[in-house]
């Protein structure tokens, strides 16, 4: 724990603070997702549901740091020629 008196330099408590909404969005997309699947397999229609669950592609690359990473791909949204720009996630359940 970090004690109260201590001064971060501004990045860091961005950083902080990107951190908690990326946790708070990741827990709500798993609840309702969950939500959504739990419906599915309690009124029988799992067994016959493809469920597709796909982000758009690319982070914003005019927002520096705090708008995301494509990791080792370069580009974002809106630079679709680069591989940063046209790959997305796909997640499926058969």
């Amino acid at each position: 724990m970090l004690p109260l008196n201590i001064a971060l330099p501004k990045q860091h408590i961005l950083q902080l603070v990107k951190n908690i909404l990326l946790c708070y969005s990741l827990l709500e997309m798993d609840t309702s997702v969950g939500r959504v699947l739990d419906w599915l397999d309690s009124t029988g229609l799992a067994r016959d549901t493809l469920v597709l669950f796909a982000s758009d592609h690319g982070t914003h690359v005019d927002k520096g740091a705090m708008g995301g990473s494509n990791g080792p791909f370069s580009g974002g949204k809106g630079v679709a020629v680069s591989e940063g720009g046209i790959r997305y996630h796909v997640v499926y359940q058969i």
